[in-house]
Protein backbone atom coordinates (compact mmCIF):
# COMPACT_ATOMS: atom_id res chain seq x y z
CA UNK A 1 0.00 0.00 0.00
CA UNK A 2 1.06 3.47 -1.11
CA UNK A 3 1.33 6.70 1.38
CA UNK A 4 -1.92 8.61 1.59
CA UNK A 5 -2.20 11.29 -1.51
CA UNK A 6 -2.10 14.35 -0.51
CA UNK A 7 -4.30 15.76 -3.24
CA UNK A 8 -6.59 14.17 -1.29
CA UNK A 9 -8.15 15.60 1.79
CA UNK A 10 -9.70 14.27 4.50
CA UNK A 11 -13.34 14.43 5.50
CA UNK A 12 -13.90 15.80 9.05
CA UNK A 13 -15.42 12.18 10.45
CA UNK A 14 -11.94 10.69 8.95
CA UNK A 15 -9.88 13.14 10.42
CA UNK A 16 -10.14 11.85 13.80
CA UNK A 17 -8.75 8.04 12.92
CA UNK A 18 -5.49 9.88 12.15
CA UNK A 19 -4.77 11.41 15.48
CA UNK A 20 -1.72 8.58 15.43
CA UNK A 21 -0.59 8.56 19.29
CA UNK A 22 -4.65 8.74 20.65
CA UNK A 23 -6.33 6.36 18.15
CA UNK A 24 -3.89 3.56 17.90
CA UNK A 25 -6.25 1.17 20.50
CA UNK A 26 -9.59 1.91 18.55
CA UNK A 27 -7.57 1.27 14.79
CA UNK A 28 -6.21 -2.30 16.04
CA UNK A 29 -9.60 -3.97 16.34
CA UNK A 30 -10.75 -2.83 12.78
CA UNK A 31 -7.47 -3.67 11.48
CA UNK A 32 -8.11 -7.39 12.08
CA UNK A 33 -11.71 -7.50 11.29
CA UNK A 34 -13.29 -9.28 8.81
CA UNK A 35 -15.94 -7.01 7.12
CA UNK A 36 -17.06 -9.85 4.38
CA UNK A 37 -17.57 -12.00 7.36
CA UNK A 38 -19.92 -9.12 9.29
CA UNK A 39 -22.00 -8.57 6.04
CA UNK A 40 -22.25 -12.68 6.19
CA UNK A 41 -23.49 -12.53 9.77
CA UNK A 42 -25.74 -9.76 8.94
CA UNK A 43 -27.50 -11.16 6.40
CA UNK A 44 -28.19 -14.90 7.89
CA UNK A 45 -29.68 -12.27 10.70
CA UNK A 46 -31.99 -11.02 8.66
CA UNK A 47 -33.08 -14.12 7.35
CA UNK A 48 -33.60 -15.62 10.88
CA UNK A 49 -35.70 -12.58 11.87
CA UNK A 50 -37.99 -12.74 8.69
CA UNK A 51 -38.50 -16.46 9.62
CA UNK A 52 -38.94 -15.38 13.51
CA UNK A 53 -41.40 -12.97 12.21
CA UNK A 54 -43.42 -15.85 10.00
CA UNK A 55 -43.67 -17.49 12.52
CA UNK A 56 -45.46 -15.48 15.54
CA UNK A 57 -48.96 -15.75 14.12
CA UNK A 58 -48.53 -19.35 15.26
CA UNK A 59 -47.41 -18.60 18.84
CA UNK A 60 -49.20 -18.49 21.93
CA UNK A 61 -50.30 -15.29 22.84
CA UNK A 62 -48.55 -15.33 26.29
CA UNK A 63 -45.20 -16.14 24.47
CA UNK A 64 -45.52 -11.98 23.71
CA UNK A 65 -43.38 -12.83 20.86
CA UNK A 66 -44.35 -9.45 19.35
CA UNK A 67 -42.68 -7.30 20.99
CA UNK A 68 -39.67 -9.57 20.74
CA UNK A 69 -39.69 -9.79 17.00
CA UNK A 70 -40.58 -5.59 17.25
CA UNK A 71 -37.50 -4.95 19.34
CA UNK A 72 -35.02 -7.13 17.54
CA UNK A 73 -36.21 -5.60 14.37
CA UNK A 74 -34.77 -2.44 15.35
CA UNK A 75 -31.74 -3.47 16.52
CA UNK A 76 -31.14 -5.32 13.13
CA UNK A 77 -31.79 -2.14 11.32
CA UNK A 78 -29.58 -0.18 13.65
CA UNK A 79 -26.94 -2.73 12.65
CA UNK A 80 -27.78 -2.39 8.83
CA UNK A 81 -26.96 1.76 9.60
CA UNK A 82 -23.90 1.07 10.98
CA UNK A 83 -22.48 -1.62 8.51
CA UNK A 84 -23.66 0.79 5.84
CA UNK A 85 -22.10 3.93 7.38
CA UNK A 86 -18.68 1.67 7.31
CA UNK A 87 -18.55 1.05 4.52
CA UNK A 88 -18.70 4.32 3.16
CA UNK A 89 -16.27 5.23 5.90
CA UNK A 90 -14.09 2.31 3.93
CA UNK A 91 -14.02 3.36 0.51
CA UNK A 92 -12.96 7.02 2.12
CA UNK A 93 -10.43 5.35 3.47
CA UNK A 94 -9.30 3.03 0.69
CA UNK A 95 -9.49 6.11 -1.62
CA UNK A 96 -7.52 8.00 0.04
CA UNK A 97 -4.58 5.87 0.50
CA UNK A 98 -4.78 5.59 -3.34
CA UNK A 99 -6.65 2.36 -3.25
CA UNK A 100 -9.70 1.35 -5.73
CA UNK A 101 -12.24 0.40 -3.08
CA UNK A 102 -13.77 -2.03 -5.25
CA UNK A 103 -11.16 -3.76 -5.21
CA UNK A 104 -9.02 -2.73 -2.10
CA UNK A 105 -9.48 -5.74 1.08
CA UNK A 106 -11.06 -3.27 3.86
CA UNK A 107 -9.39 -3.96 6.41
CA UNK A 108 -6.01 -3.28 4.73
CA UNK A 109 -6.02 0.53 5.14
CA UNK A 110 -6.58 0.18 8.81
CA UNK A 111 -3.56 -2.17 9.02
CA UNK A 112 -1.82 0.33 7.64
CA UNK A 113 -2.92 3.11 9.57
CA UNK A 114 -1.80 1.08 12.82
CA UNK A 115 1.92 0.52 11.80
CA UNK A 116 2.36 3.91 10.84
CA UNK A 117 0.83 4.98 13.81
CA UNK A 118 2.94 3.12 16.14
CA UNK A 119 6.22 4.25 14.36
CA UNK A 120 4.69 8.26 14.40
CA UNK A 121 4.21 7.30 18.43
CA UNK A 122 7.43 5.69 18.91
CA UNK A 123 9.26 8.77 17.01
CA UNK A 124 7.24 11.09 18.99
CA UNK A 125 8.27 9.50 22.58
CA UNK A 126 12.12 8.88 21.30
CA UNK A 127 11.50 13.25 20.18
CA UNK A 128 10.51 13.66 23.61
CA UNK A 129 13.22 11.96 25.46
CA UNK A 130 16.42 13.58 23.27
CA UNK A 131 14.61 17.01 24.12
CA UNK A 132 15.16 16.26 27.64
CA UNK A 133 18.21 14.95 27.44
CA UNK A 134 19.06 18.31 25.70
CA UNK A 135 17.24 20.30 28.48
CA UNK A 136 18.97 18.67 31.07
CA UNK A 137 22.63 18.63 29.19
CA UNK A 138 22.00 22.71 28.87
CA UNK A 139 20.78 23.15 32.06
CA UNK A 140 23.92 21.67 33.48
CA UNK A 141 26.68 23.68 31.20
CA UNK A 142 24.81 26.60 32.47
CA UNK A 143 25.41 25.18 36.35
CA UNK A 144 29.18 24.57 34.99
CA UNK A 145 29.20 28.13 33.43
CA UNK A 146 27.68 29.97 36.35
CA UNK A 147 30.65 27.67 38.70
CA UNK A 148 33.04 28.74 36.57
CA UNK A 149 31.84 32.34 36.50
CA UNK A 150 31.76 32.69 40.46
CA UNK A 151 35.31 31.38 41.23
CA UNK A 152 36.53 33.91 38.27
CA UNK A 153 35.09 36.86 40.17
CA UNK A 154 36.23 35.58 43.44
CA UNK A 155 39.72 35.11 42.27
CA UNK A 156 39.45 38.84 41.03
CA UNK A 157 38.12 39.62 44.48
CA UNK A 158 40.95 38.58 46.05
CA UNK A 159 43.42 40.40 43.36
CA UNK A 160 41.81 43.48 44.23
CA UNK A 161 41.97 42.99 48.02
CA UNK A 162 45.86 41.98 47.85
CA UNK A 163 46.53 44.89 45.48
CA UNK A 164 44.66 47.30 47.99
CA UNK A 165 46.87 46.02 50.78
CA UNK A 166 50.19 46.42 49.00
CA UNK A 167 49.62 50.07 47.63
CA UNK A 168 52.00 52.78 48.98
CA UNK A 169 50.30 55.50 50.84
CA UNK A 170 49.37 58.57 49.28
CA UNK A 171 51.10 61.69 49.59
CA UNK A 172 50.66 63.34 52.81
CA UNK A 173 50.02 60.09 54.57
CA UNK A 174 52.20 59.07 57.36
CA UNK A 175 53.58 55.36 56.12
CA UNK A 176 52.49 53.17 59.11
CA UNK A 177 55.35 51.65 61.34
CA UNK A 178 57.50 49.44 60.10
CA UNK A 179 57.02 45.95 62.12
CA UNK A 180 59.51 44.73 64.43
CA UNK A 181 61.48 42.60 62.72
CA UNK A 182 61.66 38.85 63.35
CA UNK A 183 63.71 35.80 61.87
CA UNK A 184 62.61 34.75 58.84
CA UNK A 185 60.84 31.43 58.47
CA UNK A 186 61.95 28.40 57.07
CA UNK A 187 59.89 27.47 54.01
CA UNK A 188 60.34 23.73 52.50
CA UNK A 189 62.51 23.58 49.23
CA UNK A 190 59.96 23.99 46.12
CA UNK A 191 61.26 22.45 43.04
CA UNK A 192 58.04 22.28 41.07
CA UNK A 193 55.50 25.34 40.44
CA UNK A 194 51.97 24.55 40.63
CA UNK A 195 48.94 25.02 38.07
CA UNK A 196 46.49 27.56 38.93
CA UNK A 197 43.99 29.82 37.39
CA UNK A 198 42.75 28.63 33.72
CA UNK A 199 44.50 26.78 31.15
CA UNK A 200 45.09 24.25 29.12
CA UNK A 201 47.66 20.82 30.17
CA UNK A 202 49.32 18.27 27.83
CA UNK A 203 49.82 15.32 29.80
CA UNK A 204 52.71 13.10 28.48
CA UNK A 205 49.98 10.17 28.11
CA UNK A 206 48.76 12.64 25.58
CA UNK A 207 45.24 13.17 27.84
CA UNK A 208 44.53 17.05 26.72
CA UNK A 209 42.59 18.85 29.59
CA UNK A 210 41.37 22.24 29.24
CA UNK A 211 40.15 24.11 32.33
CA UNK A 212 40.06 25.43 35.73
CA UNK A 213 42.86 24.48 38.26
CA UNK A 214 43.28 25.27 42.01
CA UNK A 215 46.76 24.70 43.36
CA UNK A 216 47.83 22.11 41.30
CA UNK A 217 44.51 20.41 40.66
CA UNK A 218 41.89 20.20 38.55
CA UNK A 219 39.13 22.02 40.06
CA UNK A 220 35.60 23.91 38.42
CA UNK A 221 34.92 23.44 34.56
CA UNK A 222 36.99 22.04 32.31
CA UNK A 223 37.38 19.65 29.42
CA UNK A 224 39.50 16.56 29.07
CA UNK A 225 40.02 14.90 25.78
CA UNK A 226 41.63 11.24 25.70
CA UNK A 227 44.26 9.93 22.88
CA UNK A 228 41.42 6.93 22.39
CA UNK A 229 39.03 9.84 21.19
CA UNK A 230 36.95 9.71 24.56
CA UNK A 231 36.35 13.20 25.69
CA UNK A 232 34.86 14.36 29.37
CA UNK A 233 33.51 17.75 29.55
CA UNK A 234 31.68 18.87 32.45
CA UNK A 235 32.61 19.45 36.55
CA UNK A 236 35.88 18.51 38.18
CA UNK A 237 36.98 18.53 42.18
CA UNK A 238 39.92 17.43 43.77
CA UNK A 239 41.91 16.46 40.33
CA UNK A 240 39.04 14.10 40.06
CA UNK A 241 36.03 14.13 37.10
CA UNK A 242 33.62 14.95 39.43
CA UNK A 243 30.05 15.99 39.87
CA UNK A 244 27.52 16.78 36.81
CA UNK A 245 29.02 15.75 33.16
CA UNK A 246 28.92 14.69 29.86
CA UNK A 247 31.27 12.13 28.94
CA UNK A 248 31.52 10.66 25.33
CA UNK A 249 33.08 7.43 24.73
CA UNK A 250 34.84 6.32 21.15
CA UNK A 251 31.99 3.95 20.36
CA UNK A 252 29.96 6.64 20.02
CA UNK A 253 28.30 5.48 22.95
CA UNK A 254 27.39 8.60 25.74
CA UNK A 255 26.86 9.30 29.72
CA UNK A 256 25.32 12.07 30.85
CA UNK A 257 24.63 12.49 34.37
CA UNK A 258 27.07 12.37 37.66
CA UNK A 259 30.53 11.19 38.58
CA UNK A 260 32.60 11.08 41.71
CA UNK A 261 36.07 10.40 41.65
CA UNK A 262 36.40 9.41 37.48
CA UNK A 263 33.80 7.04 37.77
CA UNK A 264 30.14 7.30 36.99
CA UNK A 265 28.08 7.92 40.40
CA UNK A 266 25.06 8.72 41.17
CA UNK A 267 21.66 9.69 38.75
CA UNK A 268 22.82 9.58 34.68
CA UNK A 269 22.22 8.20 31.26
CA UNK A 270 23.81 5.98 29.10
CA UNK A 271 22.96 5.69 25.56
CA UNK A 272 24.60 2.31 23.27
CA UNK A 273 24.83 3.79 19.97
CA UNK A 274 24.67 0.70 18.09
CA UNK A 275 21.77 -0.78 19.66
CA UNK A 276 20.06 2.48 20.12
CA UNK A 277 18.72 1.44 24.01
CA UNK A 278 19.77 3.51 27.09
CA UNK A 279 20.29 2.64 30.78
CA UNK A 280 18.22 5.35 33.05
CA UNK A 281 18.92 5.82 36.89
CA UNK A 282 21.75 5.15 39.58
CA UNK A 283 24.90 4.58 39.34
CA UNK A 284 27.42 3.57 42.11
CA UNK A 285 31.43 2.98 41.41
CA UNK A 286 31.15 3.28 37.66
CA UNK A 287 28.07 0.40 37.43
CA UNK A 288 24.47 0.50 36.49
CA UNK A 289 22.88 -0.35 39.99
CA UNK A 290 19.05 0.03 39.45
CA UNK A 291 16.52 2.41 36.93
CA UNK A 292 15.33 1.82 33.28
CA UNK A 293 16.42 -0.35 30.49
CA UNK A 294 14.81 1.77 27.77
CA UNK A 295 15.16 -0.40 23.78
CA UNK A 296 14.89 1.70 20.95
CA UNK A 297 11.27 0.38 20.25
CA UNK A 298 10.65 2.02 23.45
CA UNK A 299 10.12 -1.30 24.83
CA UNK A 300 11.75 -1.55 28.77
CA UNK A 301 12.64 -3.04 32.15
CA UNK A 302 12.37 -1.62 35.71
CA UNK A 303 14.40 -2.66 38.29
CA UNK A 304 17.70 -3.95 40.05
CA UNK A 305 20.90 -4.49 37.66
CA UNK A 306 24.24 -6.45 38.47
CA UNK A 307 26.99 -6.40 35.88
CA UNK A 308 24.96 -4.22 33.68
CA UNK A 309 22.38 -7.07 33.38
CA UNK A 310 18.88 -6.87 34.63
CA UNK A 311 18.74 -9.22 38.24
CA UNK A 312 15.86 -9.91 39.93
CA UNK A 313 12.24 -9.02 40.09
CA UNK A 314 10.85 -5.99 37.60
CA UNK A 315 8.47 -4.81 35.43
CA UNK A 316 8.45 -4.90 31.57
CA UNK A 317 6.51 -1.93 29.49
CA UNK A 318 5.97 -2.79 25.88
CA UNK A 319 6.72 0.06 23.15
CA UNK A 320 3.88 -0.42 21.33
CA UNK A 321 0.80 -0.65 23.67
CA UNK A 322 2.61 0.88 27.17
CA UNK A 323 0.96 -2.33 28.49
CA UNK A 324 2.72 -3.58 31.78
CA UNK A 325 3.78 -6.91 33.64
CA UNK A 326 6.10 -8.14 36.23
CA UNK A 327 8.88 -9.51 34.46
CA UNK A 328 12.25 -11.33 35.61
CA UNK A 329 15.19 -12.25 32.89
CA UNK A 330 16.78 -15.59 33.28
CA UNK A 331 20.67 -16.62 32.49
CA UNK A 332 22.81 -19.59 32.14
CA UNK A 333 25.66 -20.93 33.67
CA UNK A 334 27.91 -18.63 31.87
CA UNK A 335 25.74 -15.79 32.33
CA UNK A 336 24.45 -15.13 28.65
CA UNK A 337 20.66 -14.38 28.87
CA UNK A 338 18.19 -17.72 27.91
CA UNK A 339 14.91 -15.84 28.70
CA UNK A 340 12.39 -13.55 30.03
CA UNK A 341 9.83 -15.16 32.63
CA UNK A 342 6.63 -13.11 33.05
CA UNK A 343 4.09 -13.39 35.72
CA UNK A 344 1.22 -11.48 37.66
CA UNK A 345 -1.52 -9.55 35.61
CA UNK A 346 -0.81 -7.15 33.26
CA UNK A 347 -1.52 -3.26 33.56
CA UNK A 348 -3.40 -1.80 30.33
CA UNK A 349 -1.20 1.21 29.05
CA UNK A 350 -2.62 4.75 29.12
Amino acid sequence: MLFPSPSLPLSPSLQGVMHFTKEIPSIQPVSTMQFSTLHADYATIQKQLDQAEGEVAYAPPQADLGRFIQGARAKVEKLGADLEAMGWALEETCAYFGENPATCVPEEPFRALVTFSTAFANAVRDNERMEQSKKEMAIRKAEAQKRKGALFAQRKAEKEAAAAEAEPPAEGEDAPPAPEPEAPPEFPKVTTSLRHGTGKYTFASGVVFEGDYVEGKKRGAGVMTFPDGGKYEGAFDDDCMQGEGVFNYPSGDVYSGAFHGNKKSGVGSYMFKQSQSQFIGEWEDGEFKRGEWILSDGTSWKGEFAGGKPSGDGVQTFGRTGNQQPATYEYADDGSMTGLKFSGTIVAGA
